[in-house]
């Protein structure tokens, strides 16, 4: 009987995943949003690099945020909830079709993300359409109900961005 007791309280204990100080666990992952430590962006690049220097500082492999990637084990419509509940209009992701115009690309796992993904906004992405390269993955905020939504836009813009433990 104690035994029994013992394995479950065990269980309870290593069952249940705990992010580091700084970051917000969604699903099973663990993310770090930058709006919630400071108030200035970044371009896409750099928050890249950012997520990734955080990652050595942890010594775990992290960049920016990924959807879809991981075996369902992380709550991908909760992210973007979560995104869209934080009321910042534009936060970058780990994608890009940089080099492969159309073909979305996520940087750490090297997948791939389908353009007719359900996340996208209606009309995008772009294709640079917009003037400029719109190489990077962008959740922007659109309507009326504030739900976030995945565009194609610069990367050399400054926004706040989500990094993922991976």
């Amino acid at each position: 009987m104690w035994v029994t007791w013992l394995f479950v309280l065990i269980s309870l204990e290593f069952g249940e995943c705990s992010c580091p100080d700084l970051f917000e666990q969604i699903g099973e992952c663990c993310y770090y949003f930058s709006h919630d430590h400071t108030s200035s962006g970044a371009t896409w690049y750099d928050a890249r690099t950012y997520c990734q220097e955080l990652g050595t500082l942890l010594d775990k492999p992290i960049d920016l945020a990924e959807v879809g990637t991981t075996d369902n084990k992380c709550d991908d419509l909760k992210l973007m909830e979560t995104i869209g509940t934080s009321k910042v209009a534009h936060t970058y992701f780990g994608g890009s079709d940089e080099g492969h115009e159309g073909t979305f690309q996520w940087k750490y796992s090297g997948q791939k993300l389908n353009i007719k993904n359900s996340l996208w906004y209606h009309d995008r992405p772009l294709h640079g359409s917009h003037g400029d390269t719109s190489d990077c993955l962008l959740a922007a905020i659109w309507g009326d109900y504030d739900r976030a939504y995945f565009t194609d836009w610069s990367c050399d813009s400054h926004y706040q961005f989500v990094c993922q433990i991976f």
